[in-house]
């Protein structure tokens, strides 16, 4: 009987673990339809300030969007569903390291210039000039190369730059309610293959149990 009480023991433990995860599906779900419903009303008080035209589907181009959030199902981890989030990256930045390695490839060519006193200034400037197409040269493989690898990091972009820099609040709060969303999705999403699989582990349970109960009964009426 040792292991019929085990069996029944398991049983317990899987009906109090379903109704946990019932509970917390129940209590995302509710918190997933207020996040929806304040974000909605958000970007209807955008609309209301910036105007109608000023926040819909004119503002941006689907074909060229990127996403900023991508679901994954780890393996390592019971199939569960995993969201990465990718930073938006500034197209200014590289620009500007270019840039300033330009500028700092000048003056290292002026200093090397002055410190070893040449006169000729004809040829300095050649030797600038073609150190700078090298650069030039160099910036271009370095792009062909990252197009190659699909690296998309420079085109990564915030979408509320799409209607503009100063925008207001209520639709930066709109875009944390529906990234919160998001992530409420992926958790309830997480939450319900739990309980699919605790409804599984009990069914097999359960007709372990049923077995053993048809063959004890058998034994006493045999016996």
């Amino acid at each position: 009987m040792a292991d019929f009480n085990e069996i029944c023991y398991k049983l317990d433990k899987l009906v109090i673990q379903y109704f946990k995860l019932l509970d917390e599906i129940h209590d995302d779900r509710i918190q997933l339809e207020s996040v929806l419903k304040q974000g909605c009303f958000n970007l209807s008080k955008a609309r209301y300030s910036m105007g109608n035209k000023a926040v819909g589907s004119l503002q941006y181009n689907s074909n060229s969007m990127k996403a900023l959030a991508k679901i994954s199902i780890n393996e390592d981890n019971e199939d569960l569903f995993e969201l990465t989030r990718k930073k938006p990256t500034n197209k200014s930045a590289r620009k500007s390291h270019i840039d300033i390695s330009r500028d700092d490839l000048l003056s290292k060519e002026t200093t090397v210039r002055r410190r070893k006193g040449q006169k000729e200034t004809d040829s300095d400037d050649s030797v600038a000039t073609s150190r700078l197409e090298e650069l030039t040269v160099n910036d271009d493989k370095l792009s062909s190369t990252q197009d190659d690898t699909k690296s998309n990091e420079e085109v990564l972009s915030d979408p509320i730059k799409w209607f503009g820099i100063l925008v207001p609040m209520a639709l930066r709060h709109g875009q944390s309610d529906f990234t919160q969303a998001i992530t409420l999705c992926c958790h309830i999403a997480n939450l319900q293959r739990k309980l699919l699989a605790t409804k599984a582990e009990y069914e097999a349970l359960y007709s372990e149990k049923q077995l053993y109960q048809e063959k004890s009964s058998d034994a006493k009426i045999s016996s």
